[in-house]
């Protein structure tokens, strides 16, 4: 057990005290022993009783754009007759996107019945969801000999924004996504006659036009062909969460930033789309249609708050492999692996794909 520099210093003055009471005929002995011995008691009885009746809750705005400081707030009240001296508070911080964490303390004092805010600034250097949790509180007298935990566990959430940038698409590439929006929905039937979604028995109600007269003709039973149903999926954006060996934090905020970046830059060009990433602490796919600015805001707190994880299944295995919808004609891959190009091999058959990677982003 290592004594605080604190305690060590009281000790020593006690035993100087001691000798000097005992020792020597000094005539402020007696009152300087008693002195210690009076402080002593008190600050040991004050620290230990002292903070049981404080409240504690965040304030203030719970979001920034990268680059700035985040402000914490967190609003005290000391609802005992008893002050407290000094209040350490400690908040662990963690970025639930890249990992971070970190620690940071601040030294407060409350009169009886009191309030008061106490600030936090966090340098935001990379996107991502906050966690802050304040776990305790320690107590102590004016001197920081004595000291006491009070426990906690708040915890609130924040949010650092990144800085979307305009992607430099060229006019091929937004005449492709927008151009080879139509195809057949391979799950539903429609009314575009140019194209067959199935064959069936004839049931009453269907329209004589409907009728597959050469099968008919093969056939004991009225045969009638589905018309096909054209669907305007265009493109979809795939984020890719896994990570194959550990990805520094900031490789994680470009991958972030270059997945709403391309988001953002197509549908300011007018273009629907669709955005996905395997999300590993639920294990599911998410998939999100977007139809406006809006719409990216509308997702972002839920992209920031899933973090990458090791996997061996690949993000495009996982999106293959899930419920979600794979009409498009265009798949724009947003990873950092060097095997994105074999990773993507089965995706091909499902429509055109794009690879980026944060090293061609700036």
């Amino acid at each position: 057990m290592v004594l605080k520099k604190e305690k060590i210093v009281f000790g020593l003055l006690f035993l100087a005290g001691t000798v000097l009471y005992f020792f020597t005929e000094i005539s402020y002995a007696p009152l300087f022993l008693t002195g210690i011995c009076v402080y002593g008691i008190v600050g040991f009885i004050v620290s230990g009783i002292s903070g049981k009746k404080t409240d504690l809750h965040f304030d203030g705005e719970k979001q920034c754009e990268k680059g700035s400081q985040l402000e914490v707030t967190l609003h005290m009240k000391n609802n005992s007759k008893i002050p407290i001296w000094n209040g350490e508070i400690l908040l662990r911080v963690k970025n639930k996107l890249t990992g971070e964490q970190t620690e940071v303390k601040k030294t407060m004092s409350l009169l009886p019945l009191q309030s008061k805010k106490a600030h936090f600034y966090l340098e935001a250097y990379f996107c991502g969801c906050i966690e802050v949790t304040v776990e305790k509180m320690k107590i102590s007298d004016p001197f920081g000999i004595f000291t006491k935990e009070r426990n906690f566990h708040m915890e609130n959430r924040y949010y650092v924004f990144p800085k979307l940038m305009e992607v430099d698409f060229t006019s091929e590439q937004l005449n492709q996504y927008d151009m080879e929006s139509y195809k057949y929905s391979a799950l539903k039937s429609g009314e575009d006659t140019s194209e067959t979604f199935g064959i069936r028995e004839y049931k009453e109600g269907d329209s004589l036009k409907s009728i597959h007269w050469k099968l008919t003709g093969k056939m004991e039973n009225l045969i009638v062909r589905e018309a096909g149903l054209p669907v305007e999926n265009s493109v979809m954006i795939l984020l890719d969460k896994r990570e194959r060996e550990e990805i520094s934090a900031d490789k994680k905020d470009k991958l972030t930033e270059m997945f709403l970046s391309l988001s953002n830059t197509i549908i300011k060009n007018g273009i629907h789309h669709s955005i996905g990433w395997y999300n590993y602490e639920i294990e599911k796919f998410e998939q999100y249609r977007i139809q406006s600015t809006e719409d990216i805001y509308v997702i972002i707190g839920e992209l920031l708050s899933n973090p990458h994880c090791k996997d061996e299944i690949s993000t495009v295995d996982r999106f293959i492999e899930s419920d979600a919808g794979k009409e498009y004609s265009n798949y724009l891959y947003v990873t950092e692996s060097d095997t994105a190009e074999r990773e993507t091999e089965k995706l091909m058959n499902y429509g055109n794909v794009e690879i980026y990677r944060t090293r061609e982003f700036s």
